[in-house]
């Protein structure tokens, strides 16, 4: 029989926007420095004890990533060691507080489910919570292993300005969508210019056919030193790799065309700060931003490439 792809697009939009409302949900449970792929492996460990390459194929989390994620989580007392072993590889389960933590979260989940369907029986929410988890799950499986990277398309600045849009005028951040559009219309104007007279490139990360992220790198090859002016992530997406992806693709052809140093400035947000100070970057400068508005905080992170 045919694969329907129409149905499984469907089935991953549903899927897609109840993960969004389990995100919601539980980024109110984040309150012991806790991230929202941390509360992913908890849940999974709430339904069995897995190993942790087991872990990181249901969560759709690559191997790295995974191994900080247990090694934060057992240092916070929420996983421990089974004390049995599938092949080589050691179980995990949840500590007492690690399953009182993941219990109470999954109740605030499923209530902000409950509300955004006007409130049905109980018994309705949970089938239907499990079934949009083990969908999103599969096809999360189903991906290839690497996110697809690419030059962009004519076109594509605009599908990434509004992801810029959506990410940064999310509750998150709260920032105003025109200045966020400005900021954004700014950056390619930016790269326009160097692309044209110096050094500049775009690219962008695929996930199931959609553009999900990209970069925007421009560089002065006086002084070997190039920056991304806007580097975007659909926060749906966060965990699957593709910002990982992006940096790589990034990184190979700054040090081909004997680039010294990358630097990316971006609102302060603990995810992405987590995520650059795992990746060995520096954070160089903490200031406000002027282009967006006075209360929000810009973060400057640079590594070295030589």
């Amino acid at each position: 029989m045919p694969r329907d792809f129409r149905l499984e697009q469907d089935l991953y939009d549903v899927a897609v926007e109840f993960e969004a409302l389990g995100r919601r949900a539980s980024r109110a449970a984040l309150n012991d420095n806790l991230l929202q792929g941390d509360l992913r492996v908890l849940f999974a460990l709430l339904t069995s004890k897995r190993s942790q390459a087991e872990l990181s194929r249901t969560v759709a989390m690559d191997t790295g990533q995974m191994a900080r994620t247990v090694a934060r989580l057992r240092r916070k007392g929420l996983v421990e060691d089974d004390g049995s072993a599938k092949g080589r590889a050691r179980t995990l389960r949840l500590s007492e507080l690690g399953g009182q933590f993941a219990n109470e979260a999954r109740d605030r989940q499923l209530s902000v489910i409950r509300d955004y369907l006007e409130d049905p029986a109980d018994a309705q929410v949970v089938r239907l919570a499990a079934v949009c988890n083990v969908v999103a799950n599969r096809l999360y499986e189903d991906r290839p292993t690497r996110p697809f990277v690419r030059e962009a398309k004519s076109g594509e600045g605009g599908i990434l300005q509004h992801l810029a849009v959506k990410t940064l005028s999310s509750s998150l951040f709260g920032l105003n969508p025109d200045q966020i559009e400005k900021y954004a219309t700014d950056a390619f104007s930016e790269y326009c210019r160097a692309r044209d007279t110096g050094f500049g490139f775009f690219l962008v990360a695929e996930s199931w056919g959609m553009v999900a992220g990209g970069i925007v790198v421009v560089g002065d090859p006086a002084i070997s030193s190039a920056s991304a002016s806007l580097f975007v992530i659909d926060r749906t997406f966060l965990g699957k790799g593709l910002g990982s992806e992006l940096l790589i693709q990034t990184l190979m052809r700054l040090r081909q065309a004997n680039y010294e140093r990358l630097t990316i400035t971006a609102p302060r947000d603990k995810e992405g700060g987590s995520f650059f100070a795992a990746n060995g970057w520096s954070r160089t400068a903490v200031r406000p931003s002027h282009s967006l508005r006075s209360s929000t905080v810009l973060e400057e992170w640079s590594l070295r490439l030589k």
